[in-house]
């Protein structure tokens, strides 16, 4: 008996499995990668809107950590405080009310994180109806307002006046 026969007869595998070795074939290789793009294909665009609706609740929340700050400064320091917003540049920070040299008052950037602009993320839009400023008085009293925050089909308020003295984020806006 040959060699290789034996060998069949021990291992049940025919000889030209025997000699080939342990890799992938040209034909499973390309299998695989067609595969894996098909997935590939059909998971991004989920993963893109996912990571868009992140920035927008992200952006939302820190709306609103800046309007409770913001109101939360001007009851400790009991000096108005107010929200700038720049809609044409996508910016809002907080500014706080100083006396100049002639004695006039005048608001400032606040010093610090709160007082820098806060970018809003290009692929977001802040919709039309937002106020320029939002003032906090001495009190912790905030005026009425809203801040629409949109992504593609998906839109976040953020609202002012409704609980005395709190911003609250809402899914949707009163405007639609």
């Amino acid at each position: 008996m040959r060699a290789h026969e034996r060998e069949r007869r021990m291992t049940g595998v025919p000889k030209q499995r025997l000699n080939r070795s342990g890799g992938f074939s040209m034909i499973e290789l390309l299998v695989i990668l067609v595969v894996l793009s098909l997935a590939a294909a059909v998971t991004i665009p989920s993963y893109k809107s996912f990571f868009r609706s992140m920035r927008l609740t992200k952006t939302a929340e820190d709306l609103a950590h800046y309007l409770r700050y913001g109101r939360t400064r001007a009851l400790i320091r009991q000096e108005p405080v107010l929200l700038a917003v720049d809609r044409a540049g996508r910016t809002f920070r907080l500014q706080e009310a100083r006396l100049n040299n002639d004695g006039e008052t005048e608001f400032l950037p606040l010093r610090g994180q709160w007082g820098a602009f806060y970018r809003i993320p290009s692929d977001l839009e802040l919709r039309e109806g937002c106020p320029e400023i939002v003032r906090f008085s001495r009190d912790g009293s905030i005026g009425k307002a809203e801040f629409c925050l949109c992504a593609s089909k998906e839109c976040l308020s953020v609202r002012t006046g409704i609980v005395w003295g709190q911003a609250v984020m809402l899914r949707g806006c009163e405007s639609e």
